[in-house]
C-alpha cells in the first residue's frame, strides 16, 4: 500500500486501540505520496524541517518540555488552585499523577514524542536507501541529513526516558519505555533503562561523526560558533539555505553537549567530562561565548550561549496566557535566588530575567525580534555545569570552581574561592543552574538525576517520585 503524507514532511501516527499493543501507520490526507516526497533532495529537507517544526509545538518543547509542565513539576513557580490552567501543574508539583489534567499532559508528551521518533525513523530508512550520488551535495549532504535524523531520534527518546522512567541512580535496570528504530513497527516492548541509554549514546556517537564531516570543516565552523551566523544571519552559506541557521538544528557542537548530558544522567562521569570539556575549551579560547551580564536585559534568553533551540512561531501568545495581565500567574517560587541583594556573594545580572517575579524569556518585546519564538534547549552554561560536576565527582574542587566561575563571571557575578568544600560548591552549582536554565525544562531533570528538589525552603528528598505514568493505552508503541 502506498504511504501518503499529511503535510509536506509531516507524518501522522495512528495508535492501534484494538489490543494492548499499538502500531504505527501513515494515514492519508493529501495526494502527496511518500515516493513523491522523497524523489529529490528538497523533499528530504522538507521532511527533516517538518520534524523540527513539529516537536517545537506546545505539546512538546513549545510548552510542556520547556517553561510549562516541566518547570511546574520542579516547583519553579508558585501556583494557585483557582486558575484552571494550573490544576495539572499543581498536581504534578504535588506528585498527584492520577488526575485528568496530568494524564492529558502525559498522553500529549508520549504521543507527540513517539510521533516525532516515527518520522525520524521513516526519514532514516529513506536516507539509507539512497546512494550518495542522489543528493545534490553528495556524501556530505547524506551525512548531514543522517546525522541530524539520528540525533533527533536520540534526543526525543532521551526526554521520553527522563519523563516516564525512573532515574538510573534509582533503577537502571527497570523497563519503562521502548527504543524504536524501525518504521513502521508493530510491537515495541519497553526495555531496561541502561539499554535505552546505550542506544541513545550509539545514535549520538554516529550522529557526531557524521556531522563532523560538515560542521568542523574549516570554512563551516563559523556557521555554529558565531552567534549571528548560527541564529540570525541572512547571508546564506555557499552550500545552500538548508545549511544556514545551524543553531536551530542539532549540529555537531549541540550533539557533543547532548552526549555530555546523557552520559552525566547515566552516571558515566568520565565520558561526560570528555564531551563537556570539548565545549568548555572552546569557551576558554573565545571560540564560543557566554552572554555577558550587562546584555541580559536586552537578551534574556542569553542566546550567545545557545547551541540548539527550536522555533515556535506562537510562543509569545502562548506564554502570555500565563504571564501577562490578569493571567500573570507563573510567579517564581524563589525570587530571592535571582536578587539576593547587590552585596551578596551570589548576586549577578540574572536579576534581569524576572519582571515582578515572572520570567521574561518568552515575553513580547524582550530581546531581539529574531529570537522571539526561540526555545533554548542546549546551552553552554549547562555544559559548564556538567564539567564542573564531573570535576567534583573526582574531588577536583579547584577545577570545578574554575569552570563554574566562567559562568558566574560572565553573568556579572563574583568568582567563588577554590578552597570551598565540595558540598558547598555543588549547592552553588545547582543554584546557578536554577537561575540560568529557568523556563527551559532542564531544572526538573537535574533534580530528578540528583533525587533532590531545591526550593526557597531548602533541599527536599524527591523520593523517586519524579516519574510520570505512561498513558494506559500506550504501554507499547
Amino acid at each position: 500500500m502506498k504511504n501518503i503524507f499529511r503535510k509536506i514532511g509531516l507524518l501522522v501516527i495512528a495508535f492501534g486501540m484494538a489490543s494492548c499493543n499499538a502500531w504505527l501507520e501513515v494515514e492519508p490526507e493529501t495526494d502527496i505520496a511518500e515516493d513523491e516526497m522523497y524523489k529529490n533532495t528538497k523533499g528530504f529537507y522538507s521532511v527533516l524541517n517538518g520534524i523540527y517544526y513539529n516537536i517545537g509545538e506546545p505539546e512538546l518543547y513549545g510548552r510542556h518540555l520547556s517553561w510549562g509542565a516541566m518547570d511546574a513539576w520542579a516547583g519553579v513557580y508558585t501556583l494557585t488552585d483557582n486558575v484552571d490552567e494550573h490544576k495539572g501543574f499543581i498536581a504534578m508539583r504535588d506528585f498527584n499523577y492520577d488526575t485528568k489534567e496530568v494524564r492529558s499532559v502525559g498522553s500529549s508528551i508520549w504521543e507527540n514524542g513517539y510521533r516525532g521518533i516515527a518520522r525520524a525513523n521513516n526519514l532514516i530508512e529513506h536516507i539509507e536507501q539512497q546512494d550518495s550520488t542522489f543528493f545534490d551535495n553528495g556524501q556530505l549532504e547524506k551525512n548531514v541529513l543522517m546525522g541530524e535524523a539520528l540525533a533527533l531520534r536520540a534526543f526525543i527518546h532521551f526526554d521520553m526516558l527522563r519523563v516516564f522512567a525512573q532515574a538510573p541512580l534509582l533503577d537502571a535496570t527497570g523497563s519503562y519505555i521502548p527504543y524504536v528504530t524501525q518504521y513502521p513497527m508493530i510491537f515495541n516492548p519497553a526495555i531496561p533503562t541502561n539499554e535505552v541509554l546505550e542506544k541513545i549514546v550509539k545514535d549520538l556517537k554516529m550522529s557526531k561523526d557524521l556531522l563532523a564531516t560538515f560542521d568542523t570543516l574549516q570554512g563551516n565552523k563559523t556557521f555554529i560558533t558565531n552567534t549571528e551566523m548560527r541564529l540570525t544571519k541572512s547571508t546564506m552559506p555557499d552550500w545552500g539555505k538548508f545549511y544556514a541557521f545551524r543553531g536551530t538544528r542539532l549540529n555537531y557542537y549541540a550533539v557533543t553537549g547532548l552526549l555530555a548530558r546523557v552520559y552525566l544522567y547515566a552516571g558515566q562521569y568520565d565520558l561526560a567530562m570528555k564531551q563537556a570539556l570539548e565545549i568548555v575549551h572552546l569557551v576558554e579560547n573565545g571560540t564560543l561565548r557566554l552572554t555577558e551580564g550587562n546584555n541580559i536585559a536586552s537578551d534574556p534568553k542569553m542566546m550567545d550561549g545557545v547551541l540548539f533551540c527550536l522555533n515556535y512561531s506562537k510562543m509569545v501568545e502562548g506564554y502570555a496566557n500565563y504571564s501577562s495581565g490578569e493571567r500573570a500567574t507563573l510567579y517564581v517560587e524563589d525570587p530571592a535566588l535571582f536578587d539576593p541583594g547587590e552585596a551578596a556573594d551570589d548576586y549577578d545580572k540574572r536579576e534581569d530575567l524576572l519582571d515582578h517575579n515572572i520570567v521574561v524569556k518568552y515575553m513580547e518585546d524582550r530581546g531581539k525580534e529574531a529570537y522571539t519564538g526561540y526555545v533554548p534547549l542546549i546551552r553552554l552554561s549547562e555544559i559548564c555545569y556538567i564539567a564542573a560536576e564531573c570535576y567534583l565527582y573526582v574531588e577536583d574542587v579547584e577545577h570545578a570552581v574554575q569552570v563554574l566561575n566562567m559562568v558566574r563571571k560572565a553573568r556579572g557575578g563574583k568568582a567563588l574561592q577554590v578552597d570551598l568544600a565540595a558540598g558547598v560548591v555543588m549547592d552553588k552549582l545547582v543554584n546557578d543552574a536554577r537561575k540560568d536554565l529557568i523556563s527551559e525544562g532542564q531544572i526538573l531533570f537535574m533534580f530528578k538525576r540528583l533525587n533532590k528538589i531545591y526550593t526557597s525552603k531548602g533541599k527536599v528528598d524527591a523520593k523517586g517520585k519524579l516519574v510520570l505514568p505512561k498513558p494506559t493505552s500506550e504501554s507499547a508503541i
